[in-house]
């Protein structure tokens, strides 16, 4: 407020003004203050500085000087002659002494360490052997375990610890701690089946679907995760990856283990259109009806998230992204033909890496065909005991979604893509027929 010359009377300052004035004054009090603090802690620090040097430096000028020499050091040195041998100078008890313990030590210290690394051996040996289930979504996974487990009475392993097996609720999420199949390893595979044990001897089969197969749009599915920008180091490494879920944290948590753990894989096999048509069929509970119409629908969705195919498609061969549009679900097709193409790159890469990895071969309809001997076959390749009793499985298919026409195109489309790879033409070749 202040006098108006005018009329004489107190006229007062807008509330604008008034909070401009007021926010001015405290922030430069708040400045001064700061300034203040920041020069003191300055000069502090300085002073700090100094006297740490000046003590650094009085240290130094006391360990330089020399002890005072005692007198029989003083003696004259007498001379040499040549072929003469000196006498060694006579070793005081107390050096003796302290070298025969230092021997002793390093002695013990041996003893330790090789008992250290026994040990340590031991608890690497402990376990079943991990037995690779490769698989990608929606292939018949969790129906194979189901078989495994009926016939072994064994509770079979994941990398997803996240999503346990009960007997009563069935398959549940983020309810119960990952149990890991290994004590001393917490970072996984863990338990798959809440209820039974886990084998004590022989091999134990591992649920994981590596990378490479997220749908686009979904959260956590970036480019990075997709095939055309996953490398064979990156696919290797995620087959082994895992995820631990934590009651008390309320969160999952990613974890990596020891990929030497396991020395076989079992290759799950299944008609890439009767996936496409089981990934819909399980997003589709309750949505829509089960028809050509909304699977085509459901297939333009997500084609159409995924434009940079196009791209890719191109780079395969020239006017394949043309063909690839007129078939349904043409990025789900390729994202399964290239995790099939990875899985037996794995072969290769591990004999780089100096190891071995063998892998056996299971197509999703072999249960129709020969159950018993697919049974066998897998059960003889985890080496896994097989007990009284077990459940017989009947296969359901999927790719009824397609018609005729589509299925033709869907094929070429997949023969292009596979183009002159042998192995991977002997295992998806009897699709394309």
């Amino acid at each position: 407020m202040w006098n108006d010359p005018n009329h004489n009377q107190a006229v007062h300052l807008p509330r604008r003004w008034r909070r401009f004035a007021i926010a001015s004054a405290v922030t430069l009090a708040v400045l001064s203050l700061i300034s203040c603090i920041s020069v003191d802690m300055s000069n502090h620090a300085r002073y700090y500085y100094w006297t740490l040097t000046r003590q650094t430096k009085r240290k130094g000028k006391k360990k330089s000087k020399s002890p005072p020499v005692p007198a029989e050091s003083k003696k004259k040195k007498t001379k040499v002659k040549k072929g003469e041998t000196v006498p060694a100078p006579a070793e005081s008890t107390k050096n003796t002494k302290k070298k025969k313990a230092k021997t002793k030590q390093k002695k013990d210290t041996g003893k330790t360490r090789k008992e250290s690394t026994a040990t340590a051996t031991a608890e690497e040996a402990t376990g079943p052997e991990l037995v690779m289930l490769l698989a990608f979504p929606f292939s018949g996974t969790n129906t194979l375990l189901h078989i495994v487990q009926s016939h072994a009475k064994k509770s079979m392993a994941t990398n997803y610890g996240d999503a346990i097996e009960t007997n009563f609720a069935g398959t549940v999420m983020r309810k119960y701690d990952s149990i890991p199949v290994d004590k001393a390893r917490p970072g996984g595979p863990f338990k798959y089946k809440l209820e039974w044990p886990l084998p004590d001897e022989g091999g134990v089969l591992v649920k994981t679907h590596c990378s490479g197969h997220c749908l686009p749009g979904v959260r956590g599915c970036g480019v990075g995760a997709l095939p055309p920008k996953l490398n064979m180091e990156q696919f290797y490494r995620s087959c082994f990856s895992a995820t631990r879920y934590s009651v008390r944290h309320r969160r999952s948590f990613a974890e990596f283990y020891d990929s030497s753990r396991s020395k076989k894989a079992i290759l799950l096999i299944r008609n890439p259109l009767d996936i496409a048509g089981a990934r819909f069929q399980n997003w589709n509970e309750g949505r829509a009806p089960k028809d050509r119409v909304s699977f085509s629908k459901w297939c333009d969705d997500y084609d159409s998230k995924s434009t940079y195919m196009k791209w890719v498609y191109e780079g395969v061969k020239k006017g394949l992204s043309k063909k690839a549009m007129k078939v349904p679900c043409h990025g789900e097709l390729y994202r399964i033909v290239k995790f099939y193409q990875n899985s037996l790159g794995l072969i290769t890469f591990r004999e780089r890496l100096g190891t071995e990895f063998n892998i056996h071969t299971v197509h999703f309809e072999d249960y129709d065909t020969d159950y018993e001997k697919t049974k066998d076959g897998v059960l003889e390749f985890a080496n896994i005991k097989e007990k009284k009793g077990g459940k017989h499985y009947m296969r359901t298919r999927f790719d009824e979604f397609y018609s005729k026409r589509e299925k033709a195109g869907a094929q070429k489309f997949m023969k292009t893509l596979i183009g002159g790879d042998e192995d991977l033409m002997k295992l998806l070749g009897k699709y394309m027929e």
